[in-house]
């Protein structure tokens, strides 16, 4: 019989730094769910902007308050403060859609094996909002809920999990170490790679949560050309010991990948020297022209490389859509 799961196990955390312009949506989103979450977590990561004001207008959320140290290290400053069996990470910037919290819990309660369950999201840029994956490309006629045996195969192709369309158990959560904090990009990648290559991973083919990506208001970290070097995959080693053995070669294949993926999202940031440090530490199986792009364009100056990443990645948009494809990457995230 499938685990009753609701909402009311969930602790929802939201990091949040200088978001007074945002965090009453983020949090409006949540309060408003068909079921009211357990608690409401705010981590001001030593926000200057009057954050605090505003959350202070809304109640029914417990506030906590840190030196500035990043958003890894405030989430994991909320999961260690929070009380749920479950953990919702949502950045300040996003928007819980009105059933997330009730399908992510659907998904949990039908596979009580599953360490973490993810949803689809809206992706908003300012134009129309693309919903991804698409409908049933995760989970093909297996219905609207469903374990994923491979997630790292499937993440190769499609975006099975994001910031905000995750919902996982605490003790999972705990079991891995949480993010981590030493890490200035990819964290949540990290974080799932982790969970997935220790427990299995259920989907529900719903959209849960908007992913708002503006440049004025996104909280995303960026990448400087400044910025010590801190690759986010997992090296061989640490591969070994955190991947079940079945699925380690599917998440070499998916580490080749992510890290080129990650390389160009820094070279859109002119981040070159981030883009090379990622690359070197990953050996292609072949020298694909993927390879070969990427490669040549983080040898050439940054405002060169970002503008012919930008028209490559727009030709091969418009490609896939004429071929009635769907997108599978995204820089900028």
């Amino acid at each position: 019989m499938p685990e009753r799961v609701t909402s009311e196990q969930v602790s929802v955390v939201i990091p949040a730094f200088n978001a007074r312009a945002v965090i009453a949506r983020a949090l409006g989103s949540v309060l408003a769910q068909s079921s009211a979450p357990a608690e409401v977590i705010v981590v001001d990561d030593g926000s200057s902007d009057g954050t605090e004001e505003v959350v202070g207008q809304v109640g029914g959320v417990r506030y906590v308050r840190q030196k500035n140290a990043g958003p890894s290290a405030a989430r994991n400053r909320g999961a260690d403060v929070a009380s749920g069996e479950l953990l919702y990470f949502l950045d300040a910037d996003d928007e819980l859609l009105p059933r997330g919290l009730e399908h992510l819990c659907a998904a949990m309660g039908a596979f009580r094996e599953a360490g973490a369950a993810s949803g689809a999201l809206l992706y908003d840029a300012g134009g129309p909002l693309r919903r991804l994956p698409a409908p049933g490309a995760i989970l093909g006629g297996r219905g609207r809920r469903g374990l994923v045996h491979d997630f790292f195969e499937v993440a190769r192709r499609h975006y099975i999990a994001a910031s905000g369309s995750v919902l996982m158990r605490a003790d999972a959560f705990r079991a891995v170490g949480g993010f981590r904090a030493d890490l200035r990009m990819g964290e949540d990648t990290n974080l799932w790679s982790r969970i997935a290559g220790r427990f299995p991973w259920a989907f529900v083919d719903e959209a849960v949560f908007a992913y708002h990506h503006h440049p004025c208001t996104s909280m995303t970290r960026r990448v400087r050309e400044s910025d010590k070097p801190t690759n986010f995959l997992l090296s061989e080693p640490e591969m070994r010991r955190a991947i079940r053995e079945e699925l380690w070669r599917s998440y070499r294949s998916y580490r080749r990948d992510a890290a080129l993926t990650q390389a160009r999202d820094a070279l859109h940031q002119g981040a070159r020297r981030a883009a090379r440090e990622l690359m070197s530490g990953i050996a292609p199986a072949e020298l694909t022209m993927r390879w070969i792009v990427t490669s040549g364009l983080a040898a050439l100056p940054a405002p060169i490389s970002r503008g012919a990443l930008t028209a490559l990645l727009r030709l091969r948009e418009a490609a896939a859509r004429l071929r009635g494809r769907e997108p599978t990457r995204w820089v900028g995230q």
